[in-house]
């Protein structure tokens, strides 16, 4: 579904009109208008989120499917963590990054 069927079809749900929308989103009756109609495509990051508020949604559930497809695809997995503690311990003959001497403790 598009962002215009998304944020109408929300709104429907809470059997909210329009202009209580504006009133409790902070945007403009005109501007949710033009959003639903499909008019105006484009708006800031502040009103989707006055929206998504008011909808008592996040702002991800009114994007279009597409959209969110399109997000989960570029944002890589996080890195796995290592399952061994001791991988994460520099080895005794590796330097130390501190004092680029080979694995000699600093006091000793």
């Amino acid at each position: 579904m598009s962002l215009a069927n998304n944020i109408r079809n929300r709104r429907l749900k809470k059997r909210l009109t329009q202009m209580a929308l504006a009133e409790r989103s902070g945007v403009t009756q005109a501007q949710i208008s033009r959003l639903e109609s499909g008019s105006e495509e484009n708006t800031t990051l502040q009103s989707l989120r006055g929206i998504a508020r008011a909808l008592g949604c996040s702002v991800v559930d009114l994007l279009p499917e597409e959209d969110k497809r399109r997000q989960s695809a570029a944002i890589p997995s996080p890195p796995r963590a290592s399952k061994s503690p001791a991988s994460s311990q520099p080895k005794a003959d590796s330097p130390d990054p501190a004092s680029g001497l080979p694995g000699h403790p600093s006091g000793d």
